[in-house]
């Protein structure tokens, strides 16, 4: 980047190339904040081929607002320049409650104790299948238990005709629709 020229009273002029790379942007990205500055700011210099020239005080301002912007201090690069001008910050955000960092930090907090309660379920579920595991199965009915059904378990009366079959009540669906 050239230092620039002498412009009066001890201020440096910059061409637009210069300071487009000394603020990261593009020819085209200063040629759109320009308009935008010289509303705010009043007019810039210009060469004598009618290209602007950036004074290192207004090269200053650009690049603090252009700061406040990222920063999310400010909605525009617009309104950023007005409370240059004025200190009114009618048109700027509030300055955020909590910084980027602490939101980062209140989450990896809340992810750790959400990983340890998910783990607590985990490890409490491998216990109830380890329990159940353990329990025996219930004994599968012998062959001759088969055949002659107890009395004792409720179960519906049979229909083969292998005796009297005393003791039992058939369901009141049975009763009623037959069957």
């Amino acid at each position: 980047m050239d230092e620039g020229q002498d412009y009066g009273q001890d201020q440096r002029v910059y061409e637009a190339g210069d300071v487009a790379e000394r603020l990261g942007l593009s020819g085209a990205g200063l040629r759109r904040l320009a308009p935008i500055y010289e509303r705010v700011m009043g007019n810039l210099p210009r060469d004598r081929r009618g290209g602007r020239l950036w004074t290192s005080e207004a090269m200053g301002r650009l690049e603090r607002a252009r700061d406040m912007v990222r920063g999310g201090r400010a909605p525009s690069v617009e309104a950023a320049l007005r409370f240059e001008v004025t200190g009114d910050d009618v048109d700027l955000y509030p300055p955020p409650r909590r910084p980027v960092e602490a939101n980062l930090v209140a989450l990896l907090e809340e992810l750790r104790g959400l990983r340890a309660a998910v783990e607590h379920q985990n490890h409490l579920l491998e216990e109830q299948g380890r329990r159940l595991d353990a329990l025996e199965a219930p004994e599968q009915p012998s062959a001759s238990s088969k055949s002659a059904p107890d009395a004792s378990e409720g179960s519906e009366p049979r229909s083969d005709p292998e005796g009297p079959q005393t003791g039992l009540q058939r369901p009141w669906w049975r009763r009623i629709f037959g069957g």
